[in-house]
């Protein structure tokens, strides 16, 4: 039984996984403030593992590595084996479902002065987005404003606000009885994820604005407390926090099977983050969810090119098998 994993820490503050297995190749991503750490923790923890067996990823969980580096080994290990098999790594996510090959995607609108934020969304939705998701912030003025020229610039849109935690909770209900009045979809986690679960769904019964949780769910068990207290309208899915795509996969199989909406959401990834994020989304339930993933590449570039937003606002998933991308790491800083 042979294969070999490679922890290459990169400039950005990336680190990427390389496996070699079954006679294929696979890569992970994760993205942190200091990349070294994480290479050594991962290679103390597969050190000892063989990488072609079945049960990897199990024998991987014993290890408690964080839920970043543990995805970057995941998504490596799983696009290996999928492009050892010729499959897209969606199609190893989701057995018996066909995975889409094109994924819509939310425009996404940054915590900004109302006239740049109305531009932003005038261009989005001529490019074909159906849903603007918003940043908030905690000055209450500056986001009425915001989301009314938003609303104001695209009429037919569906708006999802994004307030990343930031909000008290007596504060938050206000300030969405302020904006609820401009048809919003959703608002992703409005209160900081750390708040217990039962007030998380007393916060929901009060919210005007249907909740969106993320953050606040980081596995399938968190989730299933989460269905079974009826603390959100809609799910937000994110491999790295989840801990891996696979992980991420069950997340959004348990969700479909409660009933309640879901989608990815993602943030700061490169190449090959963004590229898991999509196959993910690729198996989405139908019809299928616009989906935030950013493509903006990250400061400094990429060693890999991103997806782009196409017209019709989807991107396309990559072709081949595994991620269908591979990075040129001649391009990497020495």
């Amino acid at each position: 039984m042979t294969g070999r994993i490679e922890f290459l820490p990169c400039n950005a503050a990336r680190l990427l996984v390389r496996i070699s297995a079954w006679g294929a190749e696979g890569w992970g991503e994760a993205i942190g403030p200091d990349p070294v750490a994480p290479a050594e923790a991962g290679q103390a923890a597969v050190a000892e593992l063989p990488v072609e067996a079945e049960d990897f990823l199990d024998m991987l969980d014993s290890q408690e590595l964080a839920a970043p580096l543990r995805c970057a080994i995941a998504s490596a290990w799983l696009s290996a084996r999928a492009a050892a098999a010729a499959l897209p790594l969606a199609a190893l996510l989701a057995p018996g479902r066909r995975p889409a090959t094109e994924v819509p995607l939310c425009g996404v609108i940054g915590a900004v002065a109302p006239e740049p934020a109305a531009e932003r969304a005038a261009a989005l939705v001529a490019l074909g987005c159906r849903t603007l998701v918003v940043g908030c912030g905690t000055e209450r003025a500056a986001d009425v404003e915001r989301v009314a020229a938003v609303r104001q610039a695209a009429p037919a849109a569906k708006l999802r606000l994004d307030a990343a935690g930031a909000w008290n909770p007596a504060w938050a209900i206000e300030h969405l009885r302020a904006l609820w009045r401009h048809d919003i979809e959703h608002v992703a986690e409005p209160i900081p994820a750390s708040r217990p679960l039962a007030e998380l769904g007393a916060f929901r019964r009060a919210s005007p604005v249907p909740i969106a949780l993320g953050e606040s769910l980081r596995d399938v068990e968190s989730l299933a407390r989460a269905l079974a207290l009826r603390v959100a309208d809609a799910i937000l899915v994110d491999a790295p926090r989840a801990g891996g795509p696979d992980r991420a996969a069950a997340m959004i199989r348990a969700a479909e099977d409660a009933g309640v909406p879901v989608s990815v959401a993602s943030r700061g990834q490169g190449a090959i983050g963004t590229a898991v994020a999509l196959h993910l989304a690729a198996i989405l339930p139908e019809p299928a969810p616009d989906s935030a993933i950013p493509l903006d590449a990250p400061p400094g570039g990429d060693l890999a090119p991103m997806p782009a937003m196409e017209r019709g606002a989807v991107a396309r998933l990559p072709r081949g098998g595994g991620l269908g991308l591979s990075p040129a790491l001649a391009a990497r800083p020495g």
